[in-house]
This record gives C-alpha cells, sequence and structure tokens, in this order.
C-alpha cells in the first residue's frame, strides 16, 4: 500500500511538472482550431511594452486607470504640453479584477500624485478571461498570479499561468506574448496608442446591464488601496458615440459612480461627432483624443489639480 501511495505521489508531481513544458509544446505543434483551453492570441493593445516602460516610472503627476478607453483616451503629449507627466495604465478590456491586481502589483512603488481612473459599465460586469491571460502572458511572472487565476477559477487561466511559467523557465520569446493592433495603431510612451483612423466602423448599441456586485467589491477596494496611499483620484467615463451608448438606466450608473467621489462623465462634451471623432462605437481616433483631452484637463483645473499644484 505504502508503494503504490508513493507511487500516486511521484506521478502526481511530476505530471504537474512537466504539465507546462507540455503545454509549451502543444502551443508550438497543435493548430489553433484543436487548441481548446489553450489561449495564445491575446487581445491587442501593446500591454507588454506598457508595462516594460511602466519599471521606468516613478512618481508621475498622473496615473490613469481602464480599459482600452484609458489608454486610447489620455495622449502623455498632450498632458505634458499642459504641464503634466503621466503613465497611462489601462489595458484592453480591462475588468475591475485586473485593475486591482495592477495597483497592488505597482502603486506603492510608483507613487503618482493623483489617479485619474478612467470607468465604464463594461468594467464592472463580466467575467471575461481574455483581459487576465493578456495580464499573465505581458507581466512577469510573481505569486499574486495565483490570486489573480484563483478569484474565479476558470481552466484558460491556468492553462496560461501554466505556459507562462514553461515560457520564463525556457526563456523563449513567443509571438503571442504580444500581439500588434491593426495598421492604424502605433505605440506612443507613456501608456498611450494612438489610431489615426479617420473612419467610424458602426457598432452595436451597448446594453442594459446589471452591475455584478463581486466587481463593485473589487472597485471598492481599488478606491481604498488609492487612499490608503494618501493619493486623490478622480472618476471620469470617456466618450462613446451616441449610437452605441443608448443604455436605458444610464443615470442609475452615474449616480453609482458620484458616490465614490469626484465623477465627471465625459459623454456631454460639446464638439464630438460620432461620424469624425470616433473610430468605431465607443473608441475616440486622434482628433477626438485631443478635443477629449483638453476638457480633461480643464476639469482638473477646476478641481485644483493644476501641474503647479501637482509639483508642489
Amino acid at each position: 500500500m505504502k508503494k503504490f501511495c508513493l507511487r500516486i505521489f511521484v506521478f502526481t508531481l511530476l505530471f504537474f511538472l512537466s504539465y507546462p513544458f507540455i503545454l509549451l509544446i502543444w502551443s508550438f505543434v497543435a493548430p489553433s482550431t484543436i487548441k481548446g483551453n489553450l489561449i495564445t492570441n491575446i487581445p491587442a493593445g501593446y500591454t507588454s511594452q506598457r508595462l516594460q516602460e511602466l519599471k521606468k516610472v516613478n512618481h508621475p503627476d498622473i496615473l490613469f486607470l481602464g480599459s482600452s478607453h484609458a489608454y486610447r483616451g489620455f495622449d502623455p503629449r498632450i498632458f505634458r504640453k499642459a504641464g503634466y507627466q503621466v503613465f497611462n495604465l489601462g489595458t484592453s478590456a480591462q475588468k475591475i479584477p485586473v485593475t486591482e491586481f495592477l495597483l497592488r502589483r505597482y502603486l506603492k512603488r510608483i507613487q503618482p500624485k493623483l489617479v485619474v481612473f478612467s470607468i465604464d459599465p463594461g468594467m464592472l460586469r463580466g467575467n471575461s478571461v481574455e483581459p487576465i491571460i493578456d495580464i499573465i502572458y505581458s507581466d512577469s511572472l510573481g505569486w499574486d498570479f495565483l490570486q489573480l487565476v484563483t478569484q474565479d477559477p476558470e481552466i484558460r487561466k491556468f492553462h496560461a499561468l501554466a505556459l507562462k511559467i514553461a515560457v520564463e523557465a525556457t526563456d523563449l520569446n513567443l509571438h503571442f506574448l504580444d500581439k500588434k493592433s491593426d495598421t492604424f495603431d502605433r505605440y506612443i510612451p507613456g501608456g498611450y496608442v494612438e489610431n489615426i483612423s479617420r473612419k467610424n466602423k458602426l457598432s452595436p448599441t451597448m446594453s442594459s446591464q446589471k452591475l455584478g456586485p463581486e466587481h463593485l467589491a473589487s472597485f471598492e477596494r481599488c478606491l481604498a488601496l488609492i487612499r490608503k496611499n494618501n493619493i486623490p483620484y478622480v472618476l471620469l467615463t470617456a466618450p462613446f458615440t451616441k449610437t452605441y451608448y443608448q443604455i436605458s438606466n444610464r443615470i442609475s450608473y452615474d449616480s453609482i459612480f458620484a458616490h465614490y467621489g469626484r465623477y465627471c462623465d465625459f459623454n456631454a462634451v460639446p464638439g464630438l461627432q460620432d461620424s469624425v471623432n470616433f473610430y468605431d462605437g465607443h473608441h475616440l481616433n486622434q482628433q477626438g483624443v485631443e478635443k477629449f483631452n483638453k476638457h480633461v484637463i480643464d476639469l482638473l483645473h477646476t478641481l485644483g489639480y493644476d501641474s503647479l499644484s501637482l509639483h508642489n
């Protein structure tokens, strides 16, 4: 009986030690049609490049948080002209648990003087695995990944983590670690992705959905962590096209966000036109970003967060 138990133990140990490398081989040889629960095509968004740059960032005036609406919505060059040093920590389809992970990992070291949190209903609902896998493939390996994948257990997250372990153990640089966006995109230092497209691809209307209570709890932990580090924050919603952002309970969303601090919904920004200033239903093109950012800077001045006051 002891020999049998020992064999089971040894087999189990060898299986778990070899499994990441089995997945690594499978990622090379298997066609995409049969990879199943092994995701190797992460969302485009330059996450790996952004997180590499973040290692050199210390005490920026502003740290931007959020999804692609953040990293495609706040241009560091515009804020630099206004006297701000900023960094954009948005990631593709970022959900609040990913925001919480990034804050726990980086906020204390970076110590920004102000956090601007680009929040929208989509960040507070749903349990997409791609945003988490994007972070796993793009950031450096750490024990905190275990908490990220076990919060809402899903086999594709565990496979991604196992594959990440094998990649780092073999020091390979695989093609899926950072996937570029379309030809209209280019990465700008400071975490921003510029889109020069002038064509607006119409998108379906965003449906009205309830916010997830577990995501709201994570959102509250994010704000508590920011406050714990004595950092002021501003909440805002970036502009969407009128066609896309027809949500029946929009007012209830605004009231929820406003409950947590200074909040501004920029969907009423004057001068933004759906067919001119957006490249799809919910992302601004460069012309739209320039108009939007000027309004954000005006808001910061109104709230007393001009560049001079942040430098003092």
